[in-house]
């Protein structure tokens, strides 16, 4: 088998790539071509994989007026990929196209099918339900034409897959929920029962990038509301505090001192020390396709805040792993976080395996191959 992915959100995620290289090691694919729209010639070759048989095409047909018009940013996708040497070269032999969003990549590759009659799936992001549905209602009409021709509608996230589904129900094809995979480290060492450096006083986490929308002010207020405990701590790893009052603003001076601010890291090891040690991860994002940190989360029996209609949300009973929240509610926030400290006071107990090892980017694969592709 050849796949043709269209992924435009590539240089700024690493999911793709396991993703790309778990369906390389699946015996019936022999040949991926990764097609990159990209807005600045320093993107190009970036995440690169080292698989020889997944072979990667940046093309630098995005610039700032792309971001402003959705049909000039269609026009300049639809006439970049007719230019393209690599044209003919990405299309023979292909026997499906996965476009990685549902708007940019989806209609490009709903044109090459009326153009190519190749069959395409195509999965739904949050910028696809947080953004696009919501500021380009006009284009809807369009997007079903999209949705109904396509062989299989992919969703990550349980909360998207109710909107969209609610919203084009006349047009749906075959649905299937795949989420995002966990990297093998965080199944290895997944755990059935809290670690034994686990905080004794009320203590949350953040981890990830910071910026606006992971509203992350509002979730350390919510936490000391929550905690109410002179010895609560929060820790944010992510980067400096420096970083984070740029976009937020100050912290109250009475909780400075009580926030940790780590700069940003990679190494895993670390990453899960922090875990083990915390009581609650609060990550109320307004926008959150998956949230891989959930899971990394979770693997460490580490329960979770999560926001409602984002993220994790509809992939578990409320109360099984955390608790879902408002996130533009600090109230809702603080909420969640008093029903983890009532509901989890030991932490995450399972009493068979981690439920976070079910989720292997292999078994995400082999999904696809069966069900999808």
């Amino acid at each position: 088998m050849k796949i043709l992915h269209i992924c435009s959100y590539y240089v700024g995620s690493l999911v793709y790539k396991k993703l790309f290289e778990s369906l390389d090691s699946e015996g019936r694919v022999n040949k991926q071509y990764v097609l990159v729209p990209v807005r600045t010639h320093y993107h190009e070759g970036k995440n690169q994989s080292a698989k020889t048989q997944v072979k990667f095409i940046y093309d630098k047909c995005l610039n700032k007026f792309t971001r402003i018009s959705f049909l000039y940013k269609l026009l300049r996708l639809v006439s970049s990929f007719q230019r393209n040497p690599k044209r003919a070269e990405m299309l023979q032999g292909c026997n499906i196209i996965h476009a990685h969003t549902l708007y940019s990549d989806g209609y490009l590759a709903y044109w090459l099918n009326r153009k190519y009659k190749i069959p395409y799936v195509l999965s739904v992001r949050t910028t696809d339900v947080s953004v696009f549905e919501r500021f380009l209602p006009h284009w809807r009409c369009m997007t079903r034409r999209v949705i109904a021709n396509a062989q299989c509608l992919i969703f990550i996230s349980p909360a998207h897959k109710e909107a969209i589904e609610e919203r084009y129900a006349n047009y749906l094809p075959r649905t299937l929920l795949v989420t995002n995979g966990l990297d093998e480290y965080w199944i290895s060492n997944a755990i059935r029962s809290p670690a034994p450096e686990r905080s004794k006083v009320r203590s949350g986490i953040y981890i990830g990038e910071i910026n606006a929308n992971k509203n992350i002010k509002r979730a350390i207020l919510a936490f000391f509301q929550a905690a109410d405990d002179s010895d609560a701590t929060f820790t944010v790893l992510g980067g400096e505090y420096s970083t984070f009052s740029a976009i937020y603003g100050e912290l109250p001076e009475m909780l400075r001192s009580r926030v940790d601010f780590i700069s940003r890291t990679d190494d895993k090891q670390r990453i899960k020390e922090l875990l083990r040690q915390h009581q609650v991860l609060i990550m109320p994002s307004f926008m959150e396709t998956f949230g891989l940190t959930y899971l990394e989360a979770i693997s460490q029996c580490v329960p979770v805040v999560f926001s409602h209609g984002q993220g994790i949300d509809g992939l578990y009973p409320e109360g099984m792993v955390g608790f879902s929240c408002d996130p533009r509610r600090e109230k809702s926030i603080a909420a969640a976080i008093l029903n983890v400290f009532k509901h989890f006071p030991e932490g995450l107990i399972f009493e068979s395996k981690n439920p976070a090892e079910d989720y292997s980017w292999q078994s995400r694969a082999q999904i696809l191959m069966k069900n999808a592709y």
